[in-house]
C-alpha cells in the first residue's frame, strides 16, 4: 500500500494540460483521439491503435495525479504506510502490509486479459492511494463501478482527497469519462463478505486485482485469499493476483477457480513478476464462507489450479487482509 500526497492546485493543472486525449468519449476515439495527441511520424495514419493511445492519456493523468512509481512522491507514501504500520499494527509478524505500486502498463495488461464486459465491478484489493483504481475508472472500460478496498487510513485517505480533486474536473469536462469510485477502509476480507452477502442473484460478476507478492501463503499459494474470493465473488468473476497462485478446494467442491492467463513482465518494486488471471468456476456462494476472523482453511486437500496433484490440508488459519 503506497499514498500520495493529495494533488496541489498545479497538479490538478498538470492533469488538465497533459492528457489531452484522454477527455475522448470510447465511441469517438478512432476520429478525435489521434488528433488530440502529437502523431508518430513512424506510424501510418489509418494503422493508429486508438486503445494504445487512450492508454498513454491514462498513464499521464495518473503519473499527473500520484507521479511515477520511483518517485519521491511514491517514496512519501511509503514512508506513510510505515508510520502508520508501527503505530497501529504492531503485532504483525510477515509483510502483508507491505506498500508497493505495481507497474501501470502491467496492470492494464492483466485487466485487458479479463476481457471486461458491460456493467461489472472492478476492485482493487489493498487499493492503497487509489491509483489503479483511478487508471481502470479512467481506461474506458465499461465498469458499472471501480472499488478500492484498502485497510490502512493514511493511504485510504489519499485514495479519498485525489478522487475527490478528479471527480469535479471529469464532471465539468463533458468529454473525459471517469468510472464510478468508491473506496473503502477497513479490512478487505471483511468487505468481501459484505459485498458478497449483498449479492443478489444475478448481480454483476466482477474483475478483482490483488498485488499480492507479499500477501500470506502457503508456499506460492494463497489458501486464505482463495478462500475468501471463492466464496464471496459472483460466479464468473476473474481475479488477477501478482507472484502468487489461487488454488481450488477439492475437498468439498466450495469453489473452484480456472487459470485463463498468464503473464512476466517488467515491475519496479520487484525487477519482473508474474500476473496470473483467474477465473471463477464454481462457487460463488457467501453462505459457503466461514465467517468470521477465526476462519480457517477445510482439512482437506486443495490444488493448485489446473493440476490435480493434491498439496495436501493446508490450513491457512485466521489472519488479517491484505492491503
Amino acid at each position: 500500500a503506497v499514498a500520495a500526497a493529495a494533488p496541489t492546485a498545479p497538479g490538478v493543472r498538470a492533469l488538465l494540460a497533459r492528457p489531452k486525449a484522454l477527455q475522448v468519449p470510447s465511441h469517438a476515439l478512432p476520429t478525435r483521439m489521434a488528433a488530440s495527441r502529437p502523431a508518430d511520424p513512424s506510424v501510418p495514419h489509418d494503422r493508429a491503435d486508438p486503445r494504445e493511445d487512450l492508454r498513454a492519456a491514462v498513464r499521464d493523468a495518473v503519473e499527473a495525479l500520484y507521479d511515477i512509481e520511483s518517485s519521491d512522491r511514491a517514496f512519501h507514501r511509503q514512508r506513510l504506510s510505515l508510520a502508520e504500520i508501527e503505530r497501529d499494527f504492531t503485532q504483525e509478524v510477515d509483510n502483508r502490509l507491505t506498500y508497493g505500486e505495481f507497474d501501470l502498463d502491467f496492470f492494464l495488461d492483466l485487466v485487458d486479459s479479463t476481457e471486461p464486459r458491460p456493467g461489472e465491478v472492478f476492485c482493487d484489493l489493498g487499493s492503497g492511494c487509489g491509483r489503479l483504481v483511478v487508471a481502470a475508472a479512467l481506461a474506458g472500460y465499461p465498469w458499472k463501478e471501480a472499488v478500492g478496498l484498502e485497510l490502512l487510513e493514511s493511504l485510504h485517505a489519499i485514495a479519498a482527497r485525489t478522487h475527490a480533486a478528479l471527480e469535479p474536473l471529469a464532471a465539468e469536462a463533458d468529454d473525459l469519462s471517469l468510472r464510478p469510485c468508491r473506496f473503502l477502509h477497513g479490512d478487505g476480507f471483511a468487505h468481501l463478505r459484505r459485498l458478497g452477502r449483498a449479492q443478489e442473484p444475478g448481480a454483476p460478476t466482477w474483475v478483482l486485482f490483488c498485488y499480492s507478492t507479499c500477501m500470506p501463503s502457503v508456499g506460492p499459494y494463497l489458501c486464505q485469499l482463495s478462500e475468501a474470493l471463492g466464496t464471496s465473488l459472483p460466479l464468473g468473476s476473474r481475479v488477477a493476483t501478482t507472484d502468487k497462485q489461487l488454488v481450488s478446494d477439492d475437498a468439498h467442491r466450495r469453489w473452484a477457480f480456472r487459470e485463463v492467463a498468464r503473464m512476466e513482465k517488467a515491475n519496479y518494486n520487484t525487477l519482473t513478476s508474474v500476473g496470473y488471471v483467474y477465473e471463477l468456476v464454481e462457487g460463488g456462494d457467501p453462505r459457503a464462507a466461514n465467517v468470521g476472523a477465526a476462519a480457517s482453511m477445510p482439512a482437506g486437500p486443495l490444488t493448485q489450479v489446473n493440476s490435480r496433484a493434491p498439496l495436501g490440508a493446508l490450513g491457512a488459519g485466521p489472519g488479517p487482509a491484505p492491503t
